[in-house]
């Protein structure tokens, strides 16, 4: 069969030179078995000149097709001519796979340096063109639907659902390795530009016609929706499930924990308290007064001690920075994968400022400077700070929200005093209102995205 196909790219390449000579060809077709020949040689004469017109003497090339046809000894047997084809074929296959290799890599050089390029340790290259408002993220072995228009460096389309007008779902596992990389790097909604090398594409293998060996892809790919199964693996990658499994372990922490219960919730405790503690620090700060010392005790109760600024204000500043901070650190983990870390680190370095600036006693800062540390190793050393920051956040709201439940505080009394307009129990259904309302929206919104 190989012989055959190399007889009729002889044909196609004598007919080509002749046309050539005479500046036109002048072939006759008499009847269907001549169209098909004449077909057929177009056809093989298209394949050569992509693959091999530059590279074969055409002058022996048409020696030995007139040999061949006429009977005549030749220099080799069939066995030996395909042999012989074969092992230059590759040989000018691999040259032109290293030189658009080389190509590539020297695109990558180049467009690594713009703003926005993102390099990973595998080579893949990509830019964030568009962020969704999905929190879900792909793994390996999920299946997606998306959208991609795929070109060459030199800007032809090989591929297109976006010319096609209709998405494309596959599995993860079953495209190019810089596919499988770089989806993982999505959220629902997101559109990313993806340059990836010939080691993360097709290598030294051609796809199709216009992918040739060695080349480097270039792919705007929109991920529309992670079509992933009911396994628990998926499940327990969702967010509505994680948090679900939060509120359960909370309350169960919270009501039949005992002892035990407190004892892991204690972070939860001095978080709420710091915050309602900065709250009051901010509200004297922000209407021009001073901060001039803060405790925060062993069992979770706290104090500020401020001077100037609106009394109000400042007793106020208790619970915005409680019920408003702790839905603000609920959101970004919920919300805001991207920032989960920086806000972990922001929080910590806060904490530990705090505890320096405004020192009260060695216990206070000792218990900031501590809660500090270990909130910055687990932002840095660990893969929590999403699943951190969502339960510290939906834990200080429902600590603010059942605390409430035990009566109008001293702060509230005191508001009553200062600011007056509605007794404390109504300033304690406002704030209360505040807290549970933001909660309620924030919840809305993940549920709604599930």
């Amino acid at each position: 069969m190989k012989k055959i196909v190399l007889l009729f790219i002889l044909a196609a390449t004598s007919l080509s030179l002749s046309a050539q000579k005479n500046k036109q060809s002048r072939v006759v077709l008499e009847n269907a078995r001549d169209s098909a020949s004449y077909a057929y040689g177009i056809v093989l004469g298209n394949s050569i000149k992509r693959q091999l017109s530059d590279d074969l003497n055409s002058e022996v090339l048409i020696a030995a097709l007139r040999s061949s046809l006429g009977g005549d000894s030749m220099l080799f047997t069939p066995e030996a001519s395909n042999k012989v084809f074969s092992d230059y074929n590759r040989t000018v296959q691999a040259k032109a796979s290293e030189r658009l290799r080389l190509e590539g890599q020297k695109f990558l050089a180049e467009n690594k340096k713009r703003p926005g390029v993102t390099t990973t340790g595998s080579g893949l290259q990509y830019e964030v063109l568009k962020q969704g408002a999905g929190t879900a993220a792909p793994k390996e072995t999920d299946k997606v639907e998306v959208h991609y228009h795929g070109t060459l460096i030199n800007g032809d389309v090989f591929d297109s659902s976006v010319d096609r007008g209709q998405p494309s779902t596959f599995s993860l596992n079953q495209v190019i390795k810089g596919w499988t990389e770089g989806l993982q790097y999505m959220h629902e909604g997101d559109k990313f530009r993806f340059f990836i090398p010939a080691e993360l594409a097709y290598g030294d293998r051609s796809a199709g016609p216009k992918i040739k060996p060695g080349s480097t892809l270039i792919f705007e790919v929109e991920l529309i929706k992670i079509l992933g199964d009911l396994s628990m693996a998926r499940m327990t990658d969702k967010i509505h499930v994680r948090l679900l499994v939060m509120v359960m372990v909370y309350l169960l922490l919270r009501f039949f924990g005992g002892s035990f219960g407190n004892l892991i919730l204690y972070p939860v405790t001095l978080l709420v308290t710091f915050l309602h503690e900065f709250g009051h620090a901010l509200g004297a700060l922000l209407t021009g007064g001073a901060v001039e010392g803060m405790q925060i005790n062993t069992d979770g109760s706290g104090y500020t001690i401020t001077r100037g600024g609106s009394h109000g204000v400042v007793l106020m500043g208790g619970y915005l920075g409680s019920a408003v901070l702790g839905n603000i650190i609920f959101r970004i983990g919920v919300r805001h994968r991207q920032l989960t870390q920086a806000t972990l680190i922001a929080l910590a370095c806060i904490m530990a400022l705090a505890g320096i600036i405004w020192y009260q006693s060695p216990g206070s800062t000792g218990l900031l400077l501590g809660f500090a540390a270990l909130l910055f190793f687990i932002a840095r050393k660990t893969d929590w700070d999403q699943d951190l920051l969502m339960f510290l956040g939906m834990a200080a709201v429902l600590y603010i929200i059942q605390d409430f439940n035990v009566g109008p505080s001293s702060d509230l009394a005191m508001y009553e005093q200062v600011v007056g307009i509605f007794p404390s129990q109504i300033w304690m259904y406002i704030w209360l209102g505040l807290a549970g309302g933001l909660f309620y929206w924030n919840l809305r919104e993940i549920f709604d995205r599930r």
